[in-house]
Formats: structure tokens, C-alpha cells, sequence
């Protein structure tokens, strides 16, 4: 797939690193994988103690377009802010030091960018440690699901954006004091200046560590998530738009892949964006219960609400996702 035919987009990689040499190898060869499509790479060795430095330094040396930039260990939020800063491009692509991707990855995202676009997602894996698969999370695609899908933070996976840099510098960019929630918190941010949609392609792999940040503080950040729907909420005339065009969903995802997971999903999702708003319209009302009605229909084609559920529930259970 040629970049060069699909968009005159400049993006910028950015990558933080701590102490990740178990893992550097395959995210580098994936980032070397979709270099073509990219016209800077940003990597910021935050404070690493292991071979880490070793490793970027090499890999630097090999790609022009790269930099390295180092400091003492100041967190993730502060080192992503300190890539972004030094970035000429105008969308950056989040990479992950443990993660893996598509080739395809840059090329797909870039090519769905419109005039409108402040952020792209995509469909994305879990796998654990030991390599052992734990599922598969299909996005939401469009501009108003993708608003409301926030609501979870199961389907729009920080290492799997780009997003534009002006909307997100115009906004206040990453902020500290909501780590560990701070990639929420932007999309919040973003969804009242563009819109945020996604890829329906699997391009992402991301990894489960009992190390990573999304489990070692996931009561820290199940807690910041809920502060942020409260105070910075979710888009309401995305809202009420998806409110007034659910009963069409399943036409929307028709020609979709896995058409019918996403459509559930985001009646799921639907249902608790309405929960959140405590019901303080009648058109709310009405909408929550033809939800109701339609989770409960055996209708629903041949997909079983018992099976979504489950997945649901392993999907918070074993990873509070990004």
C-alpha cells in the first residue's frame, strides 16, 4: 500500500519508553513497518535502567527520520507531552513500547482522516504476556458512536490513535493530574472541537502485563474515568443524535465486518451514556426504554447478548482497557 497515493497527511510517531527491552525488538520492527507512512518518529527514553537506551540508540542511528529524546523518569503524561512539543507533523501516531502492529497500520488510519477528523482508532487484540490470545475488540467506526463509546473506554485503545496535534494542543494537550486516565480525558477534550472515528481493521496487538500501567493502577484509573464523565462528560449532541438514529443502527454496520458485535456494543454503550445522564429528558426516557426492549429481543439475529455480556465482563475483569 502506497502512502504517498492514499494521503498527504504529515504524521509523527511517538513513543515513550521505561524499561521496556523485554519488548523494544517487535514494537521498533513495527514502527519500521509503517515508516514509509510516517514523517518523524519521537522516542522518549523516560528515566530507563535496563538496555533500553542501548537499543534506541541503535535503532536511531539506522533511521533518519528519528530522534531520541531522554530525561530522568518524569512519567508517562510528562514524556508524551515532551514528544509532542518537538513534533513538526500535524497528526502523531501513539505507539507502545510493548505493543504490536499492523504494517498496514499508518496507511489505513491516514487515508480515513476528513477536514473534520481530530482523532482515528481501530479494531485491536489482546494477547498476555505468555502469548496467549484473550480477544478481540471491534470499534465503533463512526463519528457519534465513537463519542459515545467513551462512556466504557473499552474501544478507543491510546496506543492505537493518531490524532491531530493542533486540536490537541488547542485543547491542553495530556494533562497530569489526570493520570491515569489521560488519554480520556483528551478524547473528551477533542470530541467539542472534531470528530473521532475509527478504523474498522484489526491493526493493533495490545499486550496485558501485570506490569503495565492499566493494571497496576486500575482502580486509580477506573476512579479518574468516572471523575472525568462527570466533569467533563460526554459530547451531548453526540448524545442526542445517537439517541434519535439507534432504531437505523443495524443498517449503519450492515456492509461492516462483525456488524453485529459492533452494533450491540453500542447499544451497550447507548444504553450507559443514558444511565449517565440520570434520564433529564423525556426523549432519554423513551430512547432507554426501546433500548431496553431491544437488548431483550431475540431478534438480534444469531448473536447471543449472553455471549457480549461475558465478553464484557472478562474484558473489565482482566483488563481495564485504554
Amino acid at each position: 500500500m502506497e502512502c504517498e497515493t492514499l494521503s498527504h497527511t504529515s504524521i509523527a510517531a511517538i513513543m515513550p519508553v521505561r524499561n521496556a527491552a523485554n519488548f523494544l525488538k517487535s514494537s521498533l520492527a513495527s514502527i519500521s513497518a509503517n515508516i514509509d507512512c510516517l514523517d518523524e518518529v519521537i522516542i522518549v527514553d523516560d528515566g530507563s535502567v535496563d538496555s533500553s537506551p542501548k537499543i534506541l540508540r541503535s535503532w536511531i542511528q539506522e533511521n533518519p527520520k528519528a530522534q531520541l529524546l531522554t530525561t530522568s523518569g518524569v512519567g508517562l503524561v510528562r514524556a508524551l507531552n515532551l514528544a509532542m512539543s518537538v513534533v513538526q507533523s500535524d497528526f502523531v501516531a501513539r505507539f507502545d513500547a510493548d505493543d504490536r502492529y499492523d504494517p498496514r497500520r499508518i496507511a489505513l488510519q491516514s487515508v480515513a482522516i476528513q477536514p473534520e477528523t481530530v482523532g482515528v482508532f481501530c479494531d485491536y487484540s489482546i494477547f498476555s504476556d505468555s502469548g496467549r490470545k484473550m480477544g478481540f475488540i471491534p470499534s465503533p467506526i463512526f463519528p457519534d458512536e465513537t463519542a459515545i463509546s467513551l462512556i466504557r473506554s473499552q474501544r478507543t485503545p491510546h496506543p492505537g490513535v493518531i490524532f491531530n496535534i493542533h486540536a490537541a494542543r488547542a485543547v491542553g494537550g495530556y494533562q497530569v493530574e489526570d493520570f491515569p486516565a489521560e488519554d480520556l480525558s483528551l478524547w473528551l477534550r477533542l470530541t467539542r472541537v472534531g470528530s473521532l472515528i475509527s478504523v474498522p481493521e484489526l491493526l493493533l496487538d495490545y499486550r496485558v502485563s501485570a506490569k503495565s500501567i492499566s493494571s497496576s493502577n486500575s482502580t486509580e484509573m477506573r476512579s479518574k474515568r468516572i471523575q472525568l464523565l462527570d466533569e467533563v462528560g460526554l459530547n451531548a449532541n453526540s448524545l442526542k443524535s445517537a439517541m434519535e438514529k439507534f432504531h437505523s443502527l443495524q443498517n449503519s454496520y450492515i456492509d461492516q465486518t462483525h456488524s453485529e458485535i459492533r452494533t450491540i456494543l453500542h447499544l451497550l454503550e447507548l444504553r450507559a451514556a443514558i444511565e449517565n445522564t440520570n434520564f433529564q429528558s423525556s426523549s432519554a426516557k423513551i430512547t432507554y426504554r426501546a433500548l431496553q426492549a431491544c437488548l431483550k429481543s431475540t431478534a438480534i439475529k444469531n448473536l447471543s447478548l449472553f455471549t457480549l455480556q461475558t465478553l464484557e465482563r472478562r474484558v473489565q475483569r482482566k483488563f481495564f482497557l485504554k
